[in-house]
């Protein structure tokens, strides 16, 4: 997961959740615009995520995330 700091006209946050296969590929998964960095957004985001891959779930196991204090 990586959130590019307000990158577009709209100076939103992008917010982009990468995957790894075991072959070490990276691929995408989805990506949202949020109207601020904050816990509930990203909390929202992964939820909507969860819920769209739900039917799946075989798909998604893990969920790893980096926090960095500045």
């Amino acid at each position: 997961m990586d959130s590019t700091y307000k990158t577009n006209l709209y100076m939103m946050p992008l917010f982009e959740i990468d995957g790894v296969t075991l072959t070490d590929m990276k691929y995408s998964v989805g990506f949202a615009f949020m109207m601020a960095e904050n816990e509930d957004n990203f909390t929202w985001a992964l939820q909507m995520l969860l819920k769209l891959l739900k039917p799946n779930s075989h798909m998604l196991k893990v969920v790893v995330t980096v926090r960095t204090r500045l």
